[in-house]
């Protein structure tokens, strides 16, 4: 029985097959620490008439109960479970617990009666106590084993102070003569442990106990006696056992026949120095001995000691050549995915990496210089292998963003070589292809869904045709008939991709589809879960070294991909255009990201892909409904726009500028574009340029220095172009047709002089309104800071703040010369265009 909060006293549990015999009070709420259950649940006890109060007391003596009154609690009041005492020990530390708490009970619960804390505290204390308490014990009966009359012991040379050593006694008298030593020594460190704490139980002037140690101060007074008690029989045992060691030095140089006048054992080799055997070349067979010479001096019989270092030596460099030869083995070993972040440490910690001419010899000075000119065009090796993980994370990237259509970066870039003339060859894998057609009976069909298997033929390796064997719900225009099987027809896939780009102007480059300049290479592949049957061979042949099994069994595990032989269609939009349409999915999947990244190149890469997505985020959402006159930002849109302008050095900020223009705060948008075009100067870098040249080359190197991070970098010497995204609600209401139907990059300068243009315009300022025009017309004349392909949005922004000026003739032809530009061509140009003509 145990008393609740309510001073009530319960029994047993009276849930049905609860076991509970006594409720026990919880140190936290109500509910009982055995089983669970609330008070309510528990047996109340009632309290007895005051008649039978007498007779209850007396049944207490031997019960150890007290009367049942919910006022009275037990006749001893420690033993409560909510107190730390511990029912029925078995274990010997369990029945110390319990012998020790009356005292602490008795001396800490008058000045702390929380039972939450005095639990807390009395843990604390018999834990100590019964460390202390046991390693005073285990020295006591060290002690009193080495005075017993086992024969490793000394008891028995104690008996009699006449005795008189025998050979051999010395060998024991001197090993527990260092246990005795090692015994003083765990006596001084629990003797040091109990004097510190104790000095901890006083107050500050050390003369008066703090309330409530007395327990704990009267355990440390009984263990210091028996401490010094101890003290006191290891120095007798100490100062005897010196005696019996003389008496046997005494004896031996008695009893010694000449050979060893000292009295000196053989020592080994091994003995002497602590080192282990190990078997070594020589002719020599007896052990090493040390002697102690007449003069005092040391003597070394049978000595290996400079055979056995040469060897160690010989053995060393033979190891150390071995690993020299096998050093790109053991890496292959130790790091097989070449590309992973624990290369990359290895890579970066690595101090000679960049070094690798330097393990040529002197006599390879053609292979020294071919290696420094290929360091000087492709990069070091770390260089590579960052370039590696960066198209690996963009991919990563694309799939969270867009789990349907799978991106696969391939070519040389994506390998790591930056080679001059390098394009970027771009997969995007959709649906999937079932293996050969001896596999169609294996097929588990899924209801909704379009199956297709290949057809493979001797007469066109390495072709196949794809016949559907399923088609889902959805309407595939694709499809040619044969008379007796659905095929899928690569041109009608042509056909029905083409429109989504006819505002590109893109040509065949082999397989895949290309810009004007060359830069990038874009395809669409179909997956085949399985791999055709004419390269089963090429997977089950027998290797010697490359590629290794593990890559095998992934290309199997893959399957293969399939490319469609015609005009050949890309997606652009992905590469130019990343558009993300589950902005927090693909934050949150690069902060996981950052936390297990190691390479400095590829957090800053992280870094700046989460200020782009940012920016999107930013504008998705809808606008605050309330301004504050004073300064007002809603928490998402700051944080998002906050993060946006890490990633160069104006396009965030004017982000930021077209949300002040949008919420009507004309002022503030004007301040900040002051701002964005004094950054805009000639020396920043543009980002996605197809073509660097030496000149921008000599401008990032005067702007950054070594020691800047990725984002420092890009903050301080590079700009991008904005990109309002399709629906943005950060775009002004004057330019919402150019996101009707997709998003939009526009030049920074181009932007930075419209918004000026259109805040003069709303605030009635016509002077500063044609000055902001006239800027507009000659950044477009001196294409400053603009690129080539971002000529037609140009245009078409300039066109726009004509027509609102009002001079639609100037508008005409600025729309008219957008339609006319080379590479990518503004779709709203020709809207605006005929809207002027219907006028």
């Amino acid at each position: 029985m145990s008393i609740d909060r309510r001073g009530q006293l319960r029994g047993k549990c009276s849930i049905q097959l609860c076991d509970c015999v006594e409720y026990e009070l919880p140190v936290e709420g109500h509910n009982c620490s055995y089983c669970g259950d609330p008070p309510a649940r528990h047996q109340l006890i009632i309290e007895p008439e005051i008649a039978e109060s007498n007779n209850n007391a007396e049944k207490c003596k031997d019960l150890n109960e007290v009367p049942a009154s919910s006022m009275i609690p037990r006749c001893r009041p420690w033993e409560n479970t909510a107190f730390g005492w511990i029912n029925g020990p078995t274990r010997p530390s369990g029945v110390y617990y319990n012998s020790i708490l009356p005292n602490f009970y008795q001396s800490f619960w008058p000045y702390y009666p929380d039972p939450k804390q005095f639990k807390k505290a009395f843990i604390m204390e018999r834990s100590r106590q019964y460390n202390i308490n046991t390693q005073t014990e285990s020295i006591s009966k060290k002690i009193q084993y080495m005075l017993s009359d086992n024969p490793a012991c000394v008891g028995k040379f104690m008996t009699s102070d006449d005795y008189t050593p025998k050979p051999g006694d010395r060998a024991i008298i001197k090993l527990n003569r260092d246990n005795t030593e090692d015994l003083k020594v765990l006596v001084e460190r629990v003797e040091s442990d109990v004097n510190t704490h104790d000095s901890s139980l006083f107050i500050n002037s050390g003369r008066k106990l703090k309330s409530g140690r007395d327990c704990h101060h009267s355990f440390n007074n009984f263990i210091k006696n028996e401490l010094s008690t101890l003290k006191t029989r290891l120095l007798d045992l100490n100062n005897n056992l010196d005696k019996l060691i003389m008496n046997t030095n005494h004896s031996n140089q008695e009893i010694d026949d000449g050979d060893n006048i000292y009295g000196m054992r053989k020592i080994t080799f091994l003995e002497k120095y602590g080192v282990k055997r190990f078997p070594y070349r020589g002719r020599r067979k007896y052990t090493p001995l040390v002697y102690q010479s007449v003069d005092g001096g040391m003597m070394i019989s049978n000595d290996v000691f400079g055979l056995t270092i040469r060897q160690f030596e010989r053995l060393f460099k033979d190891c150390l050549e071995r690993r020299k030869t096998k050093e790109q083995w053991i890496l292959n070993l130790r790091y097989p995915d070449k590309s992973s972040n624990e290369y990359l440490e290895y890579l970066q910690n690595c101090t000679d990496c960049d070094k690798e001419y330097l393990t040529l010899a002197e006599n390879y000075s053609t292979e020294k210089d071919l290696l420094k000119y290929l360091i000087r065009t492709v990069g070091t090796e770390i260089d590579i292998r960052n370039r590696q993980r960066l198209f690996i994370i963009l991919d990563m990237i694309h799939k969270v963003d867009t789990p349907n259509l799978n991106k696969i970066s391939s070519g040389s870039l994506a390998e790591g070589l930056d080679l001059p003339g390098s394009d970027l060859d771009v997969m995007y894998v959709t649906n999937e292809v079932y293996g050969d057609i001896e596999n169609v009976r294996n097929i588990k069909l899924k209801e909704q869904s379009t199956i297709l298997v290949m057809e493979t033929s001797i007469e066109h390796p390495g072709f196949t045709r794809l016949r559907f064997i399923a088609r889902g719900e959805t309407e595939i225009e694709f499809v040619t008939n044969t008379g007796k099987d659905l095929y899928f027809s690569v041109n009608d896939f042509f056909n029905t991709v083409k429109p989504i780009f006819g505002n590109l102007q893109l040509s065949q480059h082999g397989p895949c589809l290309s810009d004007p300049n060359q830069t990038f290479d874009l395809a669409f592949c179909l997956r085949s879960k399985y791999l055709p049957n004419n390269v089963i061979p090429w997977a089950m042949r027998h290797r010697q070294q490359w590629p290794p099994n593990f890559v095998i069994d992934k290309i199997k595990k893959s399957g293969c991909l399939l490319v469609p032989i015609g005009p050949k269609i890309g997606m652009l939009g992905s590469y130019m255009a990343p558009i993300y349409s589950r902005f927090y999915e693909v934050l949150t999947f690069i902060e996981s990201l950052l936390m297990y990244e190691q390479s400095a190149f590829i957090i800053g890469v992280c870094n700046h892909y989460k200020a782009k997505i940012s920016q999107f985020a930013a504008q998705i959402r809808s606008l605050p409904t309330t301004v504050n006159k004073e300064y007002y930002m809603h928490k998402r849109y700051h944080r998002h726009l906050q993060d946006g302008t890490k990633t160069d050095a104006v396009s965030g900020w004017l982000l930021y500028a077209s949300y002040y223009y949008v919420t009507g705060q004309h002022k503030a948008t004007l301040e900040l574009i002051d701002y964005v075009l004094s950054r805009c100067t000639p020396d920043m870098i543009p980002i996605n340029c197809n073509d660097y040249n030496e000149c921008d080359a000599y401008y990032y190197s005067k702007n950054v220095h070594s020691t800047l991070t990725l984002i420092e970098r890009m903050k301080i010497a590079a700009e991008e172009s904005v990109c309002y995204m399709q629906h943005s609600s950060l775009i002004p209401g004057e330019l919402q047709l150019e996101v009707q139907d997709g998003e939009i990059y526009i030049p920074v300068i181009v932007m930075s002089h419209s918004l000026r243009f259109l805040c003069f315009h709303h605030l009635g300022d016509r002077s500063n309104k044609k000055q902001a025009l006239r800027d507009l017309h000659l950044t477009l004349e001196y294409q400053h800071n603009i690129q080539v392909g971002k000529l037609s949005e140009s245009f078409t922004i300039i066109g726009v703040c004509n027509e609102i000026s009002g001079d639609k003739d100037k508008a005409f032809q600025l729309y008219d010369k957008a339609l006319q530009c080379v590479g990518w061509v503004c779709v709203t140009a020709e809207k605006r265009k005929s809207k002027l003509l219907e006028i």
